[in-house]
């Protein structure tokens, strides 16, 4: 009996023991969105437009020093244009994607993105997937994203390249070529980009 409780105990020593190396081997990141910068980019027949969108907060995941995961809340009311000068002009499309036109910013204050998978491609870079749910909707995407760690693991930080987003699925079909006809010049692109310039991350 005292042979059977010692075993019991040694083997429930060793499952706590790996369960706690396995969790220190993961550390988390709190975004600071401060120092964070995500741009994005809209094209037409007769030019495009750029501007910038805040994170409201964000936490990365490391595992044994590569990216394991991550989750971003965007707030869509921060949404700016940056490339109209024009103060009238700027207002009126920064109004306009915030309308039901676009992103209908009133229902849907936030925009949401997870990572679910991040295949690491070899120095710091990564094929990131997740879930970007904008207006309630989910949908898959992938970018690619170069994530680099400061030398005594106590930030990190994330840029990536410019990538596709498709707004029609996401239900936001104003102006799109796909679903009405005879738009001419007024055709407003399915796709927009997205490019982060710079996200910075402090370890909790």
């Amino acid at each position: 009996m005292k042979k059977i409780l010692l075993l019991t105990l040694s083997i429930i020593a060793f499952v706590s023991f790996a369960f706690i190396s396995a969790k220190s081997d993961e550390v988390t990141y709190k975004v600071d969105v401060s120092q964070t910068n995500v741009v994005w980019f809209g094209k037409k027949v007769t030019g495009m437009h750029s501007g910038s969108i805040q994170l409201s907060e964000g936490y990365v995941r490391m595992k044994n020093d590569k990216l394991a995961g991550g989750t971003f809340e965007f707030d869509m009311k921060s949404i700016t244009d940056i490339d109209l000068k024009d103060p009238n002009y700027n207002a009126k499309l920064v109004n306009d994607l915030k309308s039901d036109n676009f992103f209908n910013v009133e229902k849907f204050p936030t925009a949401k993105f997870e990572i679910t998978k991040a295949k690491s491609l070899g120095k710091n870079q990564y094929a990131v997937t997740g879930n970007l749910t904008v207006k309630g909707i989910t949908k898959e995407i992938q970018f690619p994203a170069f994530v680099s760690v400061s030398d005594n693991g106590g930030a990190l930080a994330i840029i990536s390249n410019k990538f596709k987003v498709n707004r029609t699925q996401f239900d936001i079909k104003y102006r799109s070529a796909s679903f009405f006809e005879s738009l001419g010049d007024k055709a407003i692109d399915d796709d927009f980009e997205l490019e982060i310039t710079q996200m910075v991350a402090r370890r909790q």
